[in-house]
């Protein structure tokens, strides 16, 4: 008998190894961000748990044009393979990130944004993906069922970093990282709009 009960809803994760950037490339965009000037810890407006560069225009920056490209074309293509098709993309930020061993990042949403993502230039702590579907059930149960095979059920799931890996998903997603007993790691974030006029009649924009 077939299975009566389908997936629908589905949340878009992108996951794919940016082959085009050499080794030489990762290893000179590690030492450009290792000269960087970070926020570590707390500033007058906010608290970093994991130091992040005080430069949130990285990608801007001539070293990094072909990752950049590369990471527009990529999410261009994402939002297109879901239904959410753009003439173009804009990085509205993006930042040179350190996951220290004795520091987590908090579960969080990206404000301002449409879809983010993170390129790794290094192995490290995972980053943790939440399913926000599975916390609107209103009768919880006494045990958490993560990293599940059960597609229904499961409420959080995981990615483990390795060099060239970049991953886009929705901005409204909850992520967060544990990384305590685990090395440290470098990567740069970023947040992207789509560009151009969406929406009809008096709920019609332009971006």
């Amino acid at each position: 008998m077939p299975n009566p009960i389908h997936p629908i809803f589905p949340i878009p994760l992108l996951s794919l190894c940016l082959d085009k950037i050499d080794d030489s490339q990762i290893s000179e965009y590690k030492d450009f961000l290792n000269q960087e000037k970070w926020f570590e810890g707390k500033t007058e407006k906010q608290i970093y748990s994991t130091p992040i560069t005080k430069n949130q225009q990285i990608l801007d920056e001539p070293i990094f044009t072909k990752l950049s490209n590369t990471i527009k074309s990529t999410s261009k293509k994402y939002l297109e393979a879901i239904g959410k098709y753009t003439n173009s993309v804009q990085i509205v930020n993006s930042w040179g990130v350190k996951t220290l061993s004795d520091r987590n990042s908090a579960d969080h949403t990206h404000d301002n944004s449409f879809i983010s993502g993170v390129f790794y230039l290094t192995e490290g702590p995972p980053i943790n993906l939440h399913n926000i579907n599975e916390q609107k059930w209103w009768i919880k149960y006494s045990h958490l069922n993560s990293n599940s095979d059960n597609l229904y059920s499961y409420s959080t799931t995981s990615i483990n970093p390795k060099p060239k890996l970049l991953i886009i998903f929705p901005s409204w997603l909850p992520h967060g990282i544990s990384s305590e007993g685990q090395k440290s790691r470098l990567s740069i974030s970023f947040n992207i709009i789509p560009k151009g006029d969406f929406g009809i009649n008096s709920r019609k924009i332009k971006l």
